[in-house]
């Protein structure tokens, strides 16, 4: 089986292809609710809370960046093994969970 990672910019159409699959009937997961990564300070690596949408001004998304743990990407790909998973999203390390991935696969 595979784990797809469908990736974009902001407003490339993502959620709304994650909703299509989702009607159809296939497994979706979203990077950013299914406990896959999390923002994290730019300056200092430290993960931080995500705030209320109200506070997430341009300045806090300058300062942050969303990174994806390697360990929950593993524990995802495990689970692929046995079903179609595609996974949604982007994050600032998605080269790194790529390269593990594609270096895997080969």
């Amino acid at each position: 089986m595979s784990l797809i990672y469908v990736t974009g910019a902001p407003g490339a159409g993502k959620t709304t292809l994650q909703k299509e699959f989702n009607t159809r009937g296939y497994e979706t997961r979203d990077i950013d609710s299914s406990n896959l990564g999390g923002p994290h300070n730019k300056s200092t690596g430290e993960q931080v809370t995500i705030p209320p949408v109200d506070q997430r001004t341009p300045e806090w998304f300058e300062a942050h960046e969303w990174r994806v743990y390697p360990h929950a990407f593993d524990t995802l790909r495990s689970e692929a093994r046995n079903k179609n998973i595609i996974l949604f999203g982007v994050a600032e390390s998605d080269g790194e969970i790529l390269h593990v991935s594609i270096k895997l696969c080969t």
